[in-house]
């Protein structure tokens, strides 16, 4: 029974997650229309927005409990860096 609310939660936890990143694109592109439609240059939008992502986003890597090492580089990470830059 543990186990079931455990996956419950953790699927909860995605969905959740799913769903707030779904409101932010659509609030950012209905604050994009609004913006542009009164003046304001794209580039400058996009630069705005990136830059409250950049703030939204620093402290995360403070809160988080993963390890500092990082997995050895190898050919096939290299690779795998490449095809998805090629597809992207």
């Amino acid at each position: 029974m543990a186990g079931a609310v455990s996956l419950w939660r953790r699927e909860a936890m995605f969905l959740t997650a799913m769903l707030a990143s779904e409101t932010g694109i659509v609030g950012i592109n209905t604050l994009f229309k609004a913006a542009t439609s009164k003046g304001l240059n794209s580039y400058a939008f996009l630069g705005y927005s990136y830059l409250l992502a950049s703030l939204l986003l620093l402290p995360s890597p403070f809160f988080s409990n993963r390890s500092r090492s990082l997995p050895p580089l190898s050919f096939s990470i290299l690779c795998k860096i490449g095809l998805l830059g090629l597809v992207g």
